[in-house]
C-alpha cells in the first residue's frame, strides 16, 4: 500500500495520511481514495 500513500501524498498534498492517522477506518477511507481516484481518471 506504499505505493497508494506515496500516489495518494503527490496528487492531494494538503490529506493526511488515512493509515496513519485512522487505522480503524483504512478500509473506508482507502476505499473514499480509490474511488475519488478512478473518478479522476475516469
Amino acid at each position: 500500500m506504499q505505493f497508494a500513500v506515496t500516489l495518494q501524498q503527490q496528487r492531494f498534498p494538503q490529506w493526511r495520511t488515512p493509515q496513519l492517522e485512522f487505522p480503524q477506518d483504512q478500509a473506508s477511507e482507502m476505499f473514499l481514495f480509490f474511488r475519488s481516484f478512478l473518478l479522476a481518471t475516469a
